[in-house]
């Protein structure tokens, strides 16, 4: 039970701390390990890990495909293909029998691998790609019904970062944009108030101010810049969207540092099974 149980325990505490206090500590030793060593370990250690995710891939398949069971001749094709990555990767080095380096047949062009890389995986993972097009179309629409206040903004920032970014956007008059300021204007008028008269006068004092300003200043067509759509997506996209990434990246951080703890202290034992 011991080596089940406690000593993975122990060996996960103790390099965690010394790979977490490492980098706190300017000892040439522990340095050396948390840059070099520790690294070295999570590639040999990721490496058996996709042997073993493999191999269990390829368990799966084969089962399924001797039940039977529905979608059984996908499971041929991804045997397959698996069987033939393995061959053209571990002992086929290609038509270039200059390809001397093990590893190089790889990357180098003529090569059967390369072929496969080119002509085979790089169009298939397109096609899921652009797939995934749709699917984050059903999901923009999805999201973007206005339901309440924070829906509603999503949708405006939405439309505002897809239009600013294509060349129409850029053809856009920034009065434009300063006519539909002020409709938006007038329905958060009329929603506050519920007044068609007080909702009618701002409405008409805005087109007016808008109309006068341009008529003095010649329509020009990115002035004002803050009603500019280009100007507008710039600013979404380099201070509201990096201050909710920021954000974002802290809480993943405080999560890692929060779940890392937990495996130095030995709360969270999920890897032994518990």
């Amino acid at each position: 039970m011991i080596w089940k149980r406690q000593i993975p325990i122990l060996i996960v505490a103790f390099i965690g701390a010394l790979t977490l206090f490492g980098w706190f500590v300017e000892e040439p030793n522990i340095k050396a390990f948390v840059d070099d060593d520790a690294t070295q370990w999570y590639d040999i250690l990721a490496s058996f890990a996709i042997i073993l995710g493999a191999m269990n891939l390829m368990k799966m398949q084969i089962q399924k495909v001797a039940r039977q069971k529905k979608g059984w001749p996908y499971s041929i094709v991804a045997i397959f293909g698996f069987l033939f990555a393995i061959t053209a990767g571990f002992f086929i080095k290609g038509v270039d029998d200059s390809v001397a380096v093990w590893g190089a047949h790889v990357t180098t062009e003529g090569t059967l691998f390369k072929w496969i890389f080119d002509y085979m995986f790089t169009p298939l993972s397109a096609t899921m790609f652009s797939l995934l097009a749709f699917f984050v179309a059903s999901a923009s629409y999805r999201a973007f019904r206005i339901r309440n206040f924070e829906a509603s903004l999503l949708l405006v920032a939405g439309i505002i970062i897809m239009v600013g970014r294509v060349p129409i956007g850029s053809l856009i008059s920034s009065w434009v944009i300063m006519y539909i300021s002020v409709l938006a204007l007038g329905i958060g008028v009329n929603t506050w108030k519920k007044d068609k008269k007080i909702t009618f006068g701002v409405v008409g004092v805005g087109i007016i101010i808008v109309t006068v300003a341009g008529m003095m200043t010649g329509w020009p067509l990115d002035k004002p810049a803050i009603f500019y759509l280009p100007i507008i997506q710039e600013w979404i996209y380099y201070y509201p969207n990096v201050a909710g990434t920021r954000a974002i990246m802290i809480g993943v951080g405080l999560g890692i540092f929060a779940t890392s703890i937990r495996y130095i202290l030995g709360i969270e034992k999920s890897y032994i099974g518990e």
